[in-house]
């Protein structure tokens, strides 16, 4: 279990509370473990360590890769914060307080205890995904692997969501100015979505953005303004008789995100026989995003 000093961020770690200092001090952040789409809504809004009912402490993290490597503790629902008994943290030279007979210091530690059920947990669901951070704050990360060590914890590696930074950077003085506002907040919202939402979220965001972006740019090619009050199939509609038999690419794309958006809803999962939205399927919407804005030379290449 690990105990944190809340005035001096020092962490501690004992098989009970009496333990000792861990240095360096390692990276602690509160967790969100994310089995299911109601669980997004159970992200913390405040990075208080106290309220905290999961925190994952940082072994490793290697910046290239995005691969990172740590270990989970829960809140057991017992009093907080509790009482230790610990030796002197390697990081302060004179401890205050009084020791006891063993010299070691009376301490008051937000207290938590090892998660020991993730690996059961990942057996059952194969895309178990970690948040990490507060609601406004936070990034995401699936869980690739789970092993037993020998302090009786289990070493989580996780590797960074992979979408991030796909969508190209738009070209603002080529897209018509009438549409330049609304085009960058639906590429704001995708973006945003990527980093902090789950694969349905993204989807959704994706095919607002492509009707958005597709409509504008129609709109502007043809002089038709009615096309911007249209829904995304009838803007691919409208796209295959302007373009004729040229561009089939771009269709598709429109296409793929258009026919990806149904699988986020329960009623169409039922009718249809679909699948939920799984991260890869947000991944495509979202390459298939960048790759139309980079058709339409709205973005860079």
């Amino acid at each position: 279990m690990i105990g944190i000093d809340e005035n001096t961020w020092l962490v501690y770690e004992g098989a009970t509370t009496y333990g000792h200092g861990i240095w360096p001090s390692p990276v602690i952040s509160k967790a969100t473990l994310i089995e299911k789409e109601e669980d997004w809504k159970a992200l913390p809004t405040s990075a208080y360590i106290y309220d905290a009912k999961c925190v994952f402490r940082e072994d490793s993290y290697d910046p290239v890769t995005r691969v990172r490597r740590g270990r989970l503790y829960f809140w057991d629902g017992q009093s907080q914060p509790r009482e230790w008994y610990v030796s002197q943290h390697p990081a302060i030279f004179n401890d205050v307080g009084a020791a006891d007979t063993q010299g070691r210091f009376r301490k008051t530690l937000s207290t938590f205890v090892p998660i020991h059920d993730l690996a059961s947990k990942l057996k059952k669901n194969s895309r178990l995904s970690l948040a990490l951070g507060v609601a406004d704050a936070m990034t995401l990360w699936r869980i690739v692997s789970i092993e037993k060590i020998a302090a009786g914890e289990d070493l989580v590696t996780l590797r960074g969501r992979s979408s991030l930074g796909t969508l190209p950077n738009l070209i603002d003085e080529l897209i018509p100015v009438n549409g330049r506002q609304q085009v960058a907040a639906a590429i704001d919202r995708v973006t945003d979505a990527a980093y902090r939402e789950s694969p349905t979220s993204l989807v959704d965001q994706c095919r607002n953005a492509a009707q958005v972006v597709l409509s504008h740019w129609l709109a502007d090619q043809s002089g038709d303004p009615s096309v911007l009050a249209k829904d995304l199939g009838d803007v691919i509609n409208a796209l295959i008789e302007h373009l004729g038999n040229k561009r089939h690419a771009m269709i598709d794309a429109a296409n793929l995100i258009r026919v990806l958006h149904p699988r986020g809803k329960a009623n169409e999962q039922n009718r249809r026989g679909l699948r939920m939205p799984v991260e890869e399927d947000g991944e495509l919407a979202l390459h298939g995003l960048g790759f139309l804005l980079r058709e339409i030379g709205w973005a860079e290449n």
